[in-house]
């Protein structure tokens, strides 16, 4: 079963050199659309000393079962169903070193 989808994904091209940051394409939507700044900025600390960013990647699993009788005769009923295969806490960041 092979699905023909477009990906969509940011790209540089529209990026010249006076620009601090790369910017989404704002005209198209994305499959998992950006996270909010506001959101964001509550992952994020910064002190004299340190910088620190959380971050969170989960990898989820859907498991659809589709039984006959036999199969069911044999195994029992199973329910299809969510899993978390993997999750993944981040911190990164910066220690901020003072030079003379």
């Amino acid at each position: 079963m092979f699905c023909n989808y477009t990906a969509i994904a940011q790209h540089t091209d529209y990026v010249d050199d006076t620009q601090t940051q790369v910017l989404a394409d704002s005209t198209r939507s994305y499959f998992i659309p950006d996270v909010s700044h506001k959101i964001m900025n509550c992952s994020k600390t910064r002190s004299k000393w340190f910088s620190a960013k959380l971050g969170f990647a989960p990898i989820l699993d859907y498991n659809a079962v589709i039984q006959d009788n036999d199969s069911k005769d044999q195994v029992g009923n199973q329910e299809s169903r969510w899993d978390i295969r993997s999750a993944r806490v981040m911190v990164r960041g910066k220690i901020n070193f003072k030079t003379k």
